[in-house]
């Protein structure tokens, strides 16, 4: 029996290599087809994903009143001068501040101490982003403020 070696062109290598190892490189993110052009060089081609924009509208509130207790990384509890106490959730991103804006610790909040609470509404519970320690009783509030964050990614296509 006699065996012959069959000779192949770079086009049909090319071919070859796109057909079969072109879904093996395939990513969620991002898609590298390698392709021989001659029997010693490549070419590849990356392709990335398009930009993407994403727009975030977080909605606060701010209630001020009197500290009746305070867990750090769990829950503060803030009585206003119109109403019953308000239980509030934090956490170990809450930011707690002086009427500055100097950074105080969460350990030099106690019962009595006048605060305005900034939360927001995130599954069901009132989740505190700052706390503001007033040197001076705070007068009751309840305002709403709108802030938007606007993300963009930007694609990048390499060759």
């Amino acid at each position: 029996m006699k065996t012959t070696a069959t000779k192949f062109t770079p086009k049909a290598l090319a071919l070859f290599a796109t057909l079969t190892l072109a879904p093996l490189a395939v990513d969620a993110q991002q898609t590298v087809v390698t392709t021989p052009t001659t029997p010693t060089t490549t070419a590849t081609t990356t392709t990335t994903a398009p930009a993407t924009t994403t727009a975030t509208t977080t909605t606060a509130t701010t209630s001020a009143g009197t500290v009746t207790e305070f867990t750090p990384g769990s829950r503060i509890i803030v009585r206003s001068s119109a109403g019953a106490p308000v239980t509030y959730s934090v956490s170990r991103t809450t930011t707690y501040v002086d009427e500055a804006g100097n950074v105080v610790t969460a350990e030099s909040i106690r019962p009595g101490t006048p605060t305005t609470v900034y939360y927001s509404m995130e599954g069901g519970q009132q989740v505190v982003s700052k706390v503001v320690v007033q040197r001076t009783a705070a007068a009751p509030t309840r305002t709403t403020t709108t802030e938007t964050t606007e993300t963009t990614t930007t694609a990048t296509h390499h060759r």
